[in-house]
């Protein structure tokens, strides 16, 4: 996925498959139901980024509002993480064993500047306990 990165922000999200509020983007939505190492954070396992449980789809969601009026509402999912290349291969290949286990949102409804920006997500940056660099 093709992330902005905010120093302003400490959560990680990007549209999943389905979105039916996303726009189109640099990649494909991710689809966790093909991932083998990706695990959907479910209410009993009790929400980690702040969420609260919908009790409608057992999911911990949660979302950001931004202050030009853009926001993304999303569920908790869990999944290896890695920072890597433009060429998917080359970063499967050659990144893939710098992964990390981490909790990110999946995007499932985006407003104003996120339906229509090239990115696909954003990678909050803040220094606090939820971003990818602690």
């Amino acid at each position: 996925q093709v992330l902005i990165v905010d120093t302003g922000s400490q959560m990680m999200s990007f549209p999943c498959s389905p979105c039916r509020n996303c726009g189109e983007h640099a990649s494909d939505f991710f689809d966790p139901r093909f991932s083998h190492t990706g695990k959907e954070i479910s209410c009993k396992n009790g929400c980690q980024l702040g969420g609260k449980c919908s009790s409608r789809f057992n999911k911990c969601v949660f979302g950001q509002e931004y202050a030009e009026g853009s926001s993304w509402l999303a569920y908790e999912q869990r999944d290896l993480v890695w920072l890597g290349s433009e060429d998917h291969e080359e970063s499967y290949d050659e990144h893939m064993d710098l992964a990390i286990p981490f909790v990110f949102g999946c995007q499932y409804s985006e407003t104003g500047l996120f339906q229509d920006q090239y990115a696909d997500g954003i990678m909050g940056m803040a220094l606090h306990e939820s971003t990818f660099i602690s």
